[in-house]
């Protein structure tokens, strides 16, 4: 609907071979997912034309296969009128990724504003509450959330141009699109991190391009990420503290 569209000799010989074969098969491995970090922390610096322009927080918990992600900004100077926001994400991890069950956006200015998802898998349903309305929307497979869609990276074959995400942003769903640039080394924290360039878009629109830098080891997370807001302020947000490595 419209709603929606918005990975010795032979016994030399033979123990060489085995090792072989089992480097052979790890490497292969490696060109899809890698494994994931059970609890860690980010704090992303964000600044607008060089200026300061605050932190954003995340923080992910896993128990089992059961996952929290929070992420939270805290801004400072002309960032701070638009107001703080808080988004979680809630759900099922598996070596194929994110599975959310809830998902809430909050505005700390304008809690009027709030955003719940509840994700119905088994209806294939979307259900959001807003503005003390409740409504539901069909919902296919492999839907992810604004907080966990760029930590899918990790999940995804690391060989591929191109890939893409469908996301549920809370009132809509959009899908995002990114295409590999380039590779690029990083300092991050006084270490050099190996880091791929993807230009990404937002349902195919040009006024949405944007870019992020997804680091290749131990883990593929979003390392920097530059984008132009919706009122046309360019934000860079590049991660401060972690860890991660």
């Amino acid at each position: 609907m419209e709603w929606f569209l918005r990975g010795k000799k032979m016994i030399r010989k033979s123990s060489f071979i085995k090792i072989f074969l089992i480097f052979i098969l790890a490497a292969s491995l490696n060109v899809y997912s890698q494994t994931f970090p059970t609890n860690f922390f980010i704090d992303y610096e964000i600044k607008q034309l060089d200026q300061e322009g605050g932190i954003l927080k995340v923080v992910f918990t896993q128990d089992k296969n059961l996952y929290s992600l929070t992420a939270n900004s805290e801004t400072i100077g002309i960032l701070k009128l638009f107001g703080d926001r808080q988004i979680t994400s809630d759900g099922l991890i598996s070596k194929n990724g994110f599975k959310p069950f809830y998902f809430s956006h909050k505005n700390k200015k304008k809690p009027e504003k709030n955003i719940q998802s509840n994700f119905l898998h088994d209806l294939k349903k979307i259900e959001v509450i807003y503005k003390g309305q409740t409504k539901q929307y069909d919902l296919g497979d492999d839907y992810l959330d604004l907080a966990t869609f760029m930590f899918q990276f990790n999940f995804e074959e690391n060989n591929k141009k191109k890939y893409q995400f469908n996301v549920v942003e809370g009132k809509k769903m959009r899908i995002y699109e990114y295409e590999f640039i380039k590779d690029q080394v990083l300092t991050i924290d006084e270490q050099l991190i190996d880091s791929k360039i993807f230009e990404g878009k937002v349902n195919k629109d040009d006024r949405t391009k944007h870019y992020v830098w997804i680091s290749k080891n131990p883990y593929r997370i979003p390392l920097k990420i530059k984008v132009t807001t919706d009122l046309g302020l360019l934000l860079d947000l590049k991660i401060n503290k972690t860890n991660l490595f």
